[in-house]
């Protein structure tokens, strides 16, 4: 009698195991050499935007795209990496540095990609590091300072300094972390007027004059002009403010002006001075210090940060002024960020 051998369960048996193998194989390695298991060697670089008042990552929803040069120890740019896709929103996001192990330096622009406000000279092909200099381009009317009018392009920085990519790595590592600080600042100008009445956007003109258009490598201002930032939004709107007698709110006219800036930074350079004037009145409303206004209120929220932090991780400034007939209301204070500031002086 002849007898026929069922492999079916075999073959079945054999197609479990082969299916584990490749997922085992998928999983941790990309390929198998000289019949030993070998993971091939992959770094990684992660990219964190935690420099923010609420100390969240918002790397994953803020940031569109990323320029990573990479240095050697003679400060010689190895490689550019660029990424500009959906992949950035993922939170597990680490970006592939394919280069052979070694110490290397890291600097990154962040949000480059598509946009027309900021720009890197050398991006595509730089040789050192001072090649990656970061300039506003703005426009220029003759017989005044640069100017800047724009809703600005969110612009982001960081750098890591010897990193090292071991030779003994096998399979994936994140061999650093890039810590982004944030370049660009909205700086939004309330005016109340203390009797009601009408503000409308053609009565007060709202600019914010700094040197920082330049942005070197490192993150440093470099020496530039002034640039005169103007705002970009400008309209009149009815504010609610609580009465600081019995809590009651009262409605104010209100002029809203938008203006965007570069970064923010206190020391080694100009300081910028926020002003507010009226077309046919020759001196300004108010002209202030601006950075020096806006540290008043780190000192109430913030006592543990130093104030170049504060700027870093603050990008969205609230500022309301009081008016009467005669201009700016001083006894009235000022609001920052929803801090009542009563007692004030500057060095203007």
């Amino acid at each position: 009698m002849t007898k026929f051998l069922d492999t079916r369960g075999l073959r079945h048996a054999l197609a479990m195991v082969l299916a584990l193998f490749v997922a085992i194989s998928g999983s941790s390695c990309e390929r198998f050499m000289d019949g030993e298991g070998y993971c091939p060697t992959v770094y990684k670089i992660k990219f964190r935007f935690t420099m923010n008042m609420l100390n969240a990552d918002a790397f994953p929803t803020n940031v569109k795209s990323v320029s990573l040069f990479a240095f050697n120890q003679e400060g010689e740019c190895v490689r550019v990496f660029t990424e500009s896709s959906e992949i950035l929103a993922d939170e597990n996001y680490a970006m592939e540095v394919d280069l052979p192990a070694g110490t290397y330096d890291f600097v990154a622009w962040c949000g480059l990609d598509g946009n027309e406000d900021f720009s890197l000279a050398e991006s595509d092909n730089p040789k050192i590091k001072d090649d990656l200099v970061c300039t506003l381009a703005h426009g220029t009317r003759a017989g005044s300072d640069k100017e800047c009018r724009k809703n600005l392009h969110p612009l982001w920085h960081a750098r890591l300094d010897d990193v090292e990519l071991p030779a003994d790595q096998e399979g994936e590592a994140i061999v650093g972390t890039m810590y982004l600080t944030k370049n660009t600042n909205t700086v939004r100008v309330i005016l109340h007027h203390i009797k009601g009445k009408e503000l409308l956007p053609h009565d007060y003109d709202f600019t914010i004059t700094d040197d920082n258009s330049i942005m070197n490598w490192d993150n440093s201002l470099m020496e530039a002009d002034t640039t005169t930032y103007r705002e970009f939004s400008k309209r009149s709107t009815v504010v609610k403010m609580p009465d600081q007698d019995d809590g009651e709110y009262e409605a104010y006219s209100s002029l809203v002006a938008e203006l965007d800036v570069a970064r923010l930074v206190k020391e080694g350079h100009g300081k910028p001075y926020l002003t507010v004037t009226h077309p046919e009145v020759k001196a300004p409303v108010l002209r202030i210090p601006l950075i020096d206004l806006l540290l008043i209120a780190k000192g109430e929220a913030r006592l543990d940060m130093d104030d170049q932090e504060y700027l870093d991780r603050q990008d969205e400034y609230n500022l309301i002024f009081f008016m009467d007939d005669a201009g700016w209301y001083m006894n009235g204070g000022i609001w920052i960020n929803s801090w009542h500031i009563r007692d004030f002086s500057f060095n203007m």
